[in-house]
């Protein structure tokens, strides 16, 4: 048999597994999720999906005036990073 080295996993290399797995569970479909969750648990989580997305259209950031002709500026700055 062969023993495999078992690597220790960073917790940046954990939250990105973590925050990956979050952002594929919000495209499940209500069908998948309830093929796959006991009744109520399917609910709960199907709830909980459309509370979060609900919620990140919610906190989308708009522009002002100011702030998009500064970001456009920047965008247009000939002067390599740095200088």
């Amino acid at each position: 048999m062969i023993e495999k080295k078992q690597e220790k996993q960073s917790g940046k290399d954990i939250c990105v597994e973590i925050l990956s797995g979050a952002a594929t569970a919000l495209t499940y479909t209500d069908e998948e999720i309830r093929d796959t969750l006991p009744p109520e648990d399917a609910q709960e989580f199907i709830a909980l999906r459309n509370r979060t997305l609900a919620s990140l259209e919610n906190d989308s950031h708009t522009y002002g005036p100011d702030e998009e002709s500064t970001l456009t500026m920047a965008a247009e700055e000939d002067a390599p990073y740095g200088e």
